[in-house]
């Protein structure tokens, strides 16, 4: 039995089971080879808002034909099996989202019909809750459920593939959105659920990855004493799960550009996104954790005399720095033990042997990060600021393998200039009470020879000999 002949007779009734054929034929909007097939407790990509209208179908699964539904369908049962409750509910949580996406996006329209393809090329159509642009132009998607499993399989499979392979807006559209509009592949398509967990379907084309893990291996190439085959091949597998993230915290506006910013070394973010990472290095104070040849060598050494790169010509360059609050949080254990030095070498991103020559921790007071703050001079790194590496990403927080809980934020302090303090000095303070203070230390304004003293408390720490 076709579509248009299920359509016809149901819909010359005036009952609710029109609201059946509505479902089956147009407000699920998503057929494959101009059948309807049921999966679940809806129609196969149908949507939640018809589902819950229609949830009388309850074990009607796909193999039923849908007069077999309808032949058993009555007044009666809808008024018993229709949740009036779970209808209201879905239609707030609709109304919400709906009205957040427009605050964050322009040119917002509702149910707007697509048409697609799967992987064997067979046409598929949906019906989209909501379709607006980003701040870049792109096209943007989001789809919206409040049931205890989340969206259907089979819908999440259709904009899967509308993301995947592109498609077409069918009918008349809406708004900017007119019929024959294309969807990009690689479009960004968020699921938002009230009960499971939101999931974010966006394809980056294979041509951008390609260029993009070039660079990472041209990177690399150089860096193979410490960054090991393994650690490469995690770094390409794991990418895409950071691109991610980047995206969901207001980073990059979709991950393209995480892939992009990567591919160029430069890094841009929204002025929102940069106050947030800020935000606690001005409450708690910053944190880097470095080795003890490092301080022998460049800090009180002949090979430099600052925490942080100065130039031979005398500019300041930075240190890279993650938050006091964060430190705290990953580099200790369940029992507050100190980790090992290669546990806190993956978090920081560096070579697991960088901290074999001791370990040591440089603080900065909040009072000295708010006062340098004030100036200007603290500063976002990119992918070619020196000290970087390749496994330096987008997002101002550092890679960590596998387990991207262990990332933490990353901001570039100023250099602060050590002339004057000796080695001695600071060997006799550790030996003494296990850190070196410095009171309003002296610090060169960020890509210049320009040297000022700043309020605050600089402090180097040592955690391990």
């Amino acid at each position: 039995m076709t579509a248009s002949a299920i359509m016809i007779p149901i819909g010359q009734t005036q009952s609710v089971v029109k609201g059946l054929t509505q479902f089956a034929i147009g407000e699920a909007g998503a057929y494959t080879a101009g059948q309807v097939a049921y999966h679940g407790t809806k129609l196969l990509g149908g949507s939640e808002e018809d589902a819950q209208t229609a949830n009388f179908i309850g074990n009607i699964v796909g193999g039923y034909a849908v007069s077999s539904a309808t032949s058993k369908f009555s007044l009666n049962k809808l008024k018993n099996n229709v949740s009036e409750q779970n209808f209201a509910n879905y239609r707030e949580f609709l109304t919400t989202k709906i009205d957040d996406f427009k605050t964050n996006f322009k040119d917002v329209e509702t149910r707007i019909t697509v048409e697609t393809r799967n992987a064997a090329g067979e046409i598929q159509r949906i019906q989209l809750k909501a379709v607006g642009v980003d701040k870049t132009g792109k096209i943007r998607i989001q789809d919206y459920t409040t049931a205890k499993d989340g969206l259907s399989i089979k819908r999440q499979d259709i904009l899967d593939n509308l993301s995947k392979h592109g498609g077409t807006i069918v009918g008349e559209g809406k708004g900017r959105f007119t019929g024959g509009t294309k969807i990009e592949p690689g479009t960004r398509i968020e699921i938002i659920s009230q009960k499971t967990s939101d999931i974010s379907i966006e394809h980056v084309s294979p041509e951008i990855k390609k260029s993009t893990f070039a660079k990472f291996d041209e990177l690399a190439s150089w860096e193979t004493r410490w960054n090991t085959a393994e650690k490469q091949a995690s770094f390409k597998n794991t990418f895409d799960m950071y691109a991610e993230r980047a995206v969901r915290e207001g980073a990059v506006p979709n991950k393209e550009t995480f892939y992009k910013m990567y591919e160029v070394r430069q890094y841009d973010y929204p002025e929102t996104y940069k106050e947030a990472i800020k935000q606690p290095y001005l409450e708690g104070g910053a944190s880097s954790v470095v080795n003890g040849q490092s301080i022998e060598d460049f800090v009180f050494g002949e090979k430099g005399s600052s925490v942080g790169r100065v130039t031979q010509d005398g500019i300041g360059q930075g240190n890279f720095t993650t938050s006091i609050v964060e430190d705290s949080a990953l580099l200790y254990d369940k029992n507050g033990a100190l980790k090992s030095g290669h546990e806190i070498a993956t978090v920081k991103g560096v070579g697991d042997d960088t901290y074999d020559t001791g370990m040591f921790q440089y603080e900065y007071s909040p009072e000295l990060v708010k006062n340098m703050n004030k100036k200007g001079w603290i500063q976002f790194p990119n992918g070619d600021t020196p000290g970087s590496s390749s496994l330096n990403i987008p997002g101002a927080k550092t890679w960590a393998g596998s387990n991207i809980n262990m990332s933490e934020s990353e901001l570039l302090m100023p250099s602060i200039d050590m002339k004057g303090h000796s080695y001695d000095d600071f060997l006799s303070a550790i030996e003494r009470q296990g850190y070196y203070e410095i009171k309003n230390p002296r610090v060169y304004k960020p890509g210049t020879n320009k040297i000022e003293q700043v309020e605050g408390i600089f402090r180097i720490n040592q955690w391990s000999k």
